[in-house]
């Protein structure tokens, strides 16, 4: 695959809420490593200027030749995006808690796969499935064979069937001194702080039954 464009911050990727914070250069990358700062596109709303670009690469490549093609907007953030913050308006009932705490609220999201060839319309999945795992989904999609790659699970044939051929039992959420969470089939451990932004809850324990999933 040929990298045709790239854009990029340099600097820091998060806008705080609650004050003002430096802005960063844009810089456009022309393949070869070889970057430079685009000055052109300052004042340019990057929702706008980020969905153009994947239009002009989208439009412009050879439809015969398939390629791979991931964009993120910036405009998705604290408000919306998984596990939005109650402060802000969102909403994660029925589930229990928000973006950046280990309840469920904070850590279970929904996926949407349009595939229309081989899954059919309006199906659910409702097994465990780990952001891990698309690693070795899409590997095997594209023809490798895997017995085994790291922790990925190959679930293909789980979202094509909805038969899971191998299934995940296991979930681990976090890993920290200040606070972790593990998942071993409809139990649930938490340590310490649910919440990274608190420090008053260290070494203590909880466990939990997780049902509906």
């Amino acid at each position: 695959m040929h990298l045709v464009r790239h854009y990029f911050l340099s600097d820091q990727w998060h806008r705080d809420l609650r004050r003002v914070v430096r802005g960063v250069d844009l810089f456009e990358e022309f393949g070869d490593g070889i970057s430079s700062p685009d000055f052109s596109r300052n004042g340019i709303y990057s929702t706008d200027l980020f969905a153009n670009a994947a239009m002009e690469t989208i439009g412009s490549h050879n439809s015969s030749k398939p390629f791979f093609l991931f964009l993120s907007f910036q405009a998705v953030h604290p408000p919306l995006q998984n596990g939005g913050t109650a402060q802000f308006g969102a909403s994660n009932k029925p589930l229990r808690g928000e973006k950046d705490t280990l309840w469920e609220g904070g850590t279970k999201t929904t996926t949407i796969v349009h595939a229309p060839k081989f899954i059919k319309m309006n199906g659910v999945r409702p097994q465990l499935f780990h952001v891990v795992d698309w690693h070795a989904t899409l590997l095997a999609i594209g023809g490798m064979q895997l017995h085994s790659y790291g922790d990925g699970i190959n679930q293909w044939d789980y979202i094509v069937t909805g038969s899971p051929r191998v299934r995940r039992f296991q979930f681990i959420y976090n890993i920290d001194d200040h606070g972790s969470a593990i998942r071993d089939g409809d139990y649930k451990l938490i340590y310490g702080n649910t919440d990274r932004r608190l420090r008053g809850e260290h070494g203590k324990i909880r466990l939990y039954r997780v049902t509906g999933t």
